[in-house]
């Protein structure tokens, strides 16, 4: 698998999806926080970063299919 690159309307559009969705703001929170550990999730290997979650130095894309797609 290679990464990709953003256009900007997909930038934007992963950005505003990031901040509505619940599992990200919920990892963003406990890091905020300086948890250490959260039920599935190895939050030593996340960051926020630039508006975007990271996971081992890749963007943690939100559950949502038309996004997905798009960046398919």
């Amino acid at each position: 698998m290679e990464p990709i690159r953003l256009e900007k309307t997909n930038n934007k559009e992963l950005k505003n999806e990031s901040i509505r969705d619940e599992e990200i703001q919920k990892i963003r929170k406990a890091l905020d926080e300086g948890s250490k550990e959260m039920k599935g999730i190895a939050l030593g290997l996340c960051q926020w970063k630039d508006g975007y979650l990271w996971h081992q130095g890749k963007i943690w894309v939100p559950k949502n299919e038309g996004i997905r797609v798009d960046l398919i």
